[in-house]
């Protein structure tokens, strides 16, 4: 798998979310479906969303962490539930593919810890 595909494949070492476009995974050579049983050999889960869920014209394969998401949401809980996100790791993958946290408050930070940033 090649370097274009880090945003998957760093995920469980320097980041906790990551997310390609399907059209990009098949530009680099590879299906989403190789790269998601690579990733969860790896203990990484994945979740695959059409383009109706994700608003991303070719779909996209979201891979994160589940058991250091989940402490990050638990450590960050406050922000996460002030911000009116869902805490639950599968309900806030799913609210985050097609939601946007506020510029610069403490949420958009959190998400952009999750991603590696």
């Amino acid at each position: 798998m090649g370097d274009k595909l880090n945003d998957l494949l760093d995920v469980g070492q320097t980041k906790l979310i990551g997310y390609l476009p399907i059209e990009t995974i098949k530009k680099h050579g590879s299906s989403y479906l190789d790269v998601m049983i690579e990733l969860e050999k790896r203990g990484i889960e994945t979740k695959y969303f059409n383009e109706e869920k994700c608003n991303i014209r070719s779909g996209a394969l979201f891979a994160f962490d589940r058991i250091a998401l989940s402490k990050i949401l638990l450590e960050n809980k406050e922000i996460v539930l002030r911000a009116s996100w869902p805490f639950e790791v599968d309900e806030f993958i799913n609210y985050l593919i097609s939601h946007i946290a506020q510029s610069e408050t403490k949420m958009f930070f959190l998400i952009a810890k999750t991603y590696g940033k």
